[in-house]
């Protein structure tokens, strides 16, 4: 009966994984983003392909107090980008990732850290997308 318990919770660990690591995007007039989360290593991708390149794109990483984070800005010369945020490091909870083109309004999406335990001896970290 034990084992029985073990290898369920063991597969409830594996769907939430699974589900977890879906794809986001979003589309806008001057840009489209990708969202990727790589649950093993704790790693949130996003790929940005600008279509406007007439203003100076931004992407901020934010906390739930609103502190930024990290921040970038791409160049009117560079219309795709790759950025990777490492999330083994930072505390449970919230966080948004806004991304602006020019004078667009911004675009946040919102991830929340989570750390779970699926059994006694088994226990993951996880970021998930909220929007």
């Amino acid at each position: 009966m034990k084992k029985l318990i073990s290898k369920s919770l063991i597969l409830v660990g594996v769907l939430i994984y699974g589900n977890a690591n879906a794809q986001q995007n979003e589309i806008t007039p001057s840009f489209e983003s990708e969202i990727h989360i790589a649950q093993k290593e704790v790693k949130v991708h996003l790929i940005v392909n600008r279509t406007d390149n007439r203003s100076k794109f931004t992407v901020q990483l934010r906390n739930e107090q609103g502190q930024v984070m990290y921040r970038s800005s791409l160049s009117k010369d560079e219309l795709q980008h790759r950025f990777v945020f490492d999330f083994v490091d930072v505390a449970q909870g919230n966080y948004s990732i806004e991304m602006q083109n020019g004078k667009e309004s911004p675009v946040t999406k919102v991830l929340q850290k989570e750390y779970t335990v699926l059994a006694k001896a088994i226990t993951s970290n996880k970021v998930i997308a909220l929007n």
